[in-house]
């Protein structure tokens, strides 16, 4: 049952790398649920993530003290250490070389979800970073557009616009600054905004 499997080794490593790992992830998972989200400060802070995430991977000592962390944790509830019996051909599990339970944990648990969390947060965040400048395409941040930042957001969408005609995009987003000059009213986000957008 649960309490049996809360009793388990391998839950416990899992606990401890989980936190670890998550509390490093903790601040850009806030921004990324605020509702006034910048994207691109989003963005920075996710590369802060992947890099500290890379860092610890490559560094022995931070597996070294989760690992006695756990050992710590184990010894309390009078846990041993252990691995998964490993066998020629598994199916089911990982089957890691592993010759003690310290090795077998950061090969199966440490090293793919540091991999995995890094991966994924530089594939949605950080890989697509220039078409978020697109936010400042929002009438209560136009101010903040400024022409380095208007050619870097035409180049990810360009394949959207008709010829890719740089001058009509040009012309389009002047009309689109004309707009909203002088309004007390813009939009802040972007779902006000589309209701403008025709």
């Amino acid at each position: 049952g649960l309490k049996r499997s809360m009793q388990d080794f391998g839950f416990l490593v899992c606990l401890t790398v989980c936190e670890h790992v998550l509390q490093i992830s903790l601040k850009l998972s806030k921004f990324l649920q605020n509702p006034s989200l910048d994207l691109v400060t989003a963005a920075t802070e996710a590369d802060d993530v992947v890099k500290t995430l890379r860092h610890i991977r490559g560094d022995d000592g931070a597996w070294q003290k989760l690992y006695a962390d756990t050992r710590c944790l184990a010894n309390t509830q009078k846990i041993e250490p252990t691995k998964p019996r490993t066998a020629r051909r598994q199916m089911l599990r990982d089957n890691l070389p592993g010759d003690t339970p310290e090795l077998y944990w950061k090969m199966s648990v440490f090293y793919p979800l540091l991999d995995h969390l890094a991966t994924e947060i530089e594939s949605r965040i950080i890989t697509p970073k220039d078409r978020f400048l697109a936010q400042y395409l929002i009438p209560s941040k136009l101010h903040l557009l400024t022409p380095k930042k208007e050619a870097t957001v035409f180049m990810p969408f360009a394949r959207h616009l008709p010829d890719k005609n740089v001058q009509a995009y040009k012309n389009e987003l002047l009309k689109w600054k004309y707009k909203w000059e002088n309004r007390s009213d813009k939009p802040s986000d972007l779902i006000q905004t589309l209701k403008h957008a025709h």
